[in-house]
């Protein structure tokens, strides 16, 4: 549901001006936190307001994309974080990645969806997923990941599936983070 209330924001604000008349676009940085219906209330605002804060700066860089953006955390508990989000988000990133392939594009979300519902009909087994994430992640481990990346897109259509949702996720590795992470939310 979470997924999809993004989406619906970003569709339902795209075209949005400011001036309405003849201004510019208006756009959104946001932040999402996927967790446990129970979880801690006040920390998860906080958690989403860092979060929108790290796509506020991306889209005052205008690195990661076109403006309508937003950064996640999938919370499975609050001890994987720590109090420093910063230092917890660039441990997850992926060597050769920057903390703003982190953040992703909102007006890509429903590809992202479709995309995805390809990869379930292709059967894309997610313990690859799992793996290629290990390796991506594990210092020293660029040459497994790189082979596993090459196993994956071996197959044309999982490969297409992948780069229909670089408009959302990106063109970096991040994206196979991106897709693990997401799998359940995609919905």
């Amino acid at each position: 549901v979470g997924w999809r209330a993004v989406q619906l924001f970003y569709e339902e604000t795209a075209a949005w001006k400011f001036p309405e008349d003849a201004g510019e676009r208006l756009t959104h940085g946001g932040g999402v936190v996927f967790c446990h219906h129970n979880a801690p209330i006040h920390r998860v605002t906080r958690l989403a307001m860092d979060l929108a804060d790290e796509a506020k700066k991306a889209v005052k860089t205008k690195v990661a994309g076109t403006g309508n953006l937003f950064a996640y955390q999938v919370l499975e508990s609050f001890d994987h974080i720590g109090r420093d989000l910063g230092e917890f988000r660039e441990k997850r990133r992926p060597p050769g990645c920057t903390v703003h392939d982190l953040v992703l594009n909102g007006e890509g979300m429903k590809e992202v969806v479709k995309q995805k519902m390809m990869l379930e009909r292709l059967e894309l087994p997610r313990r690859k997923l799992h793996e290629l994430v290990r390796a991506l992640l594990s210092s020293g481990k660029a040459e497994i990941a790189k082979g596993l990346v090459e196993k994956l897109e071996a197959d044309k259509a999982v490969k297409a599936a992948v780069q229909g949702m670089e408009a959302c996720f990106g063109k970096t590795n991040a994206r196979w983070l991106h897709l693990l992470e997401l799998w359940d939310y995609l919905l």
